[in-house]
């Protein structure tokens, strides 16, 4: 039966990334975006972006002039 000593004992490392600031930088944000502050600022993010698609995409659209070869319809108070 083989203990986690073992396994450990029997790996060998491939390739050492402490090195390399990438991978370091990436592992700071990584570490950064645990816990409750990041999924409220998540949140946040999501709900913003929602709002401003929102106000892009829905915006108020331009009012055309009318037709000048429209007809124009008047009331001449016909019948009684």
């Amino acid at each position: 039966m083989k203990t986690r000593r073992g396994w450990r004992v029997g790996k060998k490392k491939t390739r050492s990334t402490r090195g390399v600031p990438v991978v370091r930088a990436l592992a700071a944000v990584a570490g950064a975006l645990r816990g409750r502050g990041a999924w409220v600022a998540g949140g946040a993010a999501v709900v913003v972006l929602g709002l401003v698609g929102a106000w892009l995409f829905a915006g108020e659209e331009q009012a055309a002039p009318p037709d000048p070869r429209a007809r124009q319809y008047q009331d001449f108070g016909g019948a009684p």
